[in-house]
């Protein structure tokens, strides 16, 4: 087998390996069965919004009471009718990279795309206590505390029994929100010997804010509970409610995207008394599923005291920078797990951090990339060298090789041993040639996961027509790379790097030891024309990888022609 042949099977087998991984164990694709819980508050989370006016972004902003925030990063303001934080923008981030539209993360209720937060109290109804107390609800009308300021609101309420509701919410310098809640019945003229209540916070989002569809990358549902990772699919969600029982601890639980997350954070995981769920719902008027999750606070008994409830919540892009900051700040449990590295974690998290460091030094992310491929050579050069000497002894035996054939046609079992026999006596390796390529297969498939997955990468340049290391290269071939005003279909879009990767390729099967079999060496040439269509439409910043690296080979493999055995 030559060199050629088992660098296909070696990358045939890594992608079906990967592929089955990414398929049956990376996400948590079966939702757990609902558990009996003590939450029993409300049964129709949704509104029926057969019977819902519903209303543009505009609209609804207009409508009703708002206090504003803001800060370098996120802008928006807070629904002082239901205490709702249903209005958000990222500042420094763009809907396109041509345009000056800011991507909006939070949208209020009843909008085409909603996506909020609600903050109210419910009665633990199994106590056999008074259910007589009056609670905020969506329609209530929150007052302002004259104290605000810089990002810090506090708001209140005082229902018609002397029950004092008080939200505090305080914005950091990034994304972060500390909030907390607190009842204050010390002065209610109710009698409330036997009052139990827990604080409940719901978020509410549309199925088609989701970016991507692929396999590749996980969106929608997703959280840490009793130490692990949750990804559930939003389809499993309409199938099938996803609950937490009294005996898990709720970390953190949130709705990711491709690029952004909102997620609601416990302060005090090691409660046991925090539960979570997930439920959808169909909007019939917008023609589209509405999912919301719900956390429910340890029960507290009132009986004319004070109880407090705080929790943080996130919501804004996934650096991983600010991921691992927050993580190490509030001692949150796989934080930066939100962006979704796969089961290569251990090697996709690494080689960001690596093309990081050289981003920082360099000013340029595809120089970067240009730098971490260097490396990569420069520490698999032994292996290569070996790999290359095989490669040559095995074409020098090719001869005896076919003599083997010839004299064992019809025993396949003979020419198995013989030419074991004559591999061990001309101390030749046929595998070694394939350990390259192997150990390369998991640092290309982690820098596929990190251009597609970080947000880093996103709308980030590198030189010329390449403004966006993490799309596809927008010219083609088709249209004379854009001299003919013509676009052609998506299939159709093949661009300079495509190319240029190809071209290397082709370039370092010249200079390769070509198969003795007329068959083999004619796939080995179509290999080329073949991952140029197949790779079309990957990454930028993945095509450089490759093309540079097909590049370097050529270099290594001329270097390793001089050397001595």
């Amino acid at each position: 087998m030559n060199q050629q042949i088992r660098m296909i099977t070696a990358a045939m087998i890594s992608v079906l390996i990967i592929t089955g991984w990414q398929y049956f164990f990376v996400s948590e694709r079966v939702v757990e069965p609902q558990h009996e819980t003590n939450v029993v508050e409300d049964s129709q989370i949704f509104e029926d919004t057969n019977v819902i006016t519903h209303k543009t972004v505009e609209e609804s902003l207009k409508d009703g009471q708002r206090i504003h925030f803001e800060n370098e990063y996120v802008a928006g303001s807070v629904n002082l009718v239901g205490a709702q934080i249903d209005n958000l923008i990222l500042k420094k981030y763009n809907v396109e990279i041509d345009q000056d539209e800011k991507v909006v993360l939070l949208s209020p209720e009843f909008t085409k795309n909603p996506n909020l937060i609600k903050i109210d109290w419910r009665l633990s109804k199994n106590k056999g206590q008074n259910n007589a107390i009056h609670l905020p609800n969506k329609q209530t009308i929150w007052t302002v505390d004259v104290n605000n300021s810089n990002n810090h609101i506090v708001m209140y309420w005082t229902n018609s029994q002397g029950i004092l509701f008080k939200i505090y919410i305080s914005l950091d310098d990034k994304y972060m929100f500390d909030i907390k809640t607190v009842v204050d019945a010390s002065n209610s003229s109710l009698e409330v010997q036997d009052l139990h209540i827990r604080g409940h916070v719901s978020m509410q989002r549309a199925r088609n804010l989701v970016e991507s569809d692929s396999r590749m990358l996980h969106e929608g549902p997703t959280g840490v509970v009793d130490g692990k990772l949750k990804e559930i699919n939003f389809s499993d969600v309409q199938s099938e409610n996803y609950r937490t029982n009294k005996d898990q601890k709720v970390e953190w639980l949130g709705f990711s995207d491709k690029y952004w997350l909102v997620s609601i954070i416990s302060k005090n995981p090691g409660n046991k008394g925090i539960l979570g769920s997930f439920s959808s719902a169909f909007d019939n008027e917008w023609h589209d599923s509405k999912f919301q999750m719900d956390l429910f606070f340890p029960i507290h008994s009132l009986n004319k005291n004070t109880v407090e409830d705080s929790f943080l919540l996130f919501a804004g892009a996934k650096s991983i920078e600010i991921l691992d900051s927050y993580q190490k700040l509030y001692n949150i449990t796989m934080f930066d797990r939100a962006v979704d590295f796969g089961f290569l974690y251990f090697i996709t998290k690494p080689i960001f951090l690596i093309l990081n460091y050289f981003y920082q030094l360099l000013g340029n992310f595809g120089l970067a990339i240009m730098v971490l491929t260097v490396l990569t050579k420069i520490l698999l050069f032994p292996l290569a060298y070996k790999s290359v000497k095989s490669m040559n002894n095995i074409k020098k035996i090719q001869p005896k090789v076919a003599k083997l054939k010839e004299q064992y046609a019809d025993n396949n079992m003979m020419f198995q041993q013989s030419l074991i026999a004559l591999y061990k006596k001309e101390k030749v390796n046929p595998a070694s040639g394939c350990l390259p390529i192997v150990l390369q297969m998991p640092i290309f498939f982690a820098l596929y996961k990190v251009l597609y997955v970080t947000i880093e990468m996103r709308h980030v340049p590198f030189f010329l027509w390449i403004h966006d290391l993490s799309a596809h290269d927008s010219t083609t071939i088709f249209n004379l790379f854009g001299l003919i005003p013509w676009q052609p279909p998506l299939f159709l879009m093949i661009g300079v790097l495509p190319i240029a990767m190809s071209l290397t390729m082709f370039l370092q099967q010249m200079i390769s030891p070509q198969p003795a079999d007329p068959t083999q060496a004619l796939m080995m040439k179509l290999m080329p024309l073949f991952l140029l269509f197949m790779f079309a439409q990957f990454p930028s910043g993945l095509l450089i990888y490759w093309t540079w690296s097909n590049t370097l080979s050529i270099g290594q493999q001329f270097i390793i022609k001089y050397l001595p055995e």
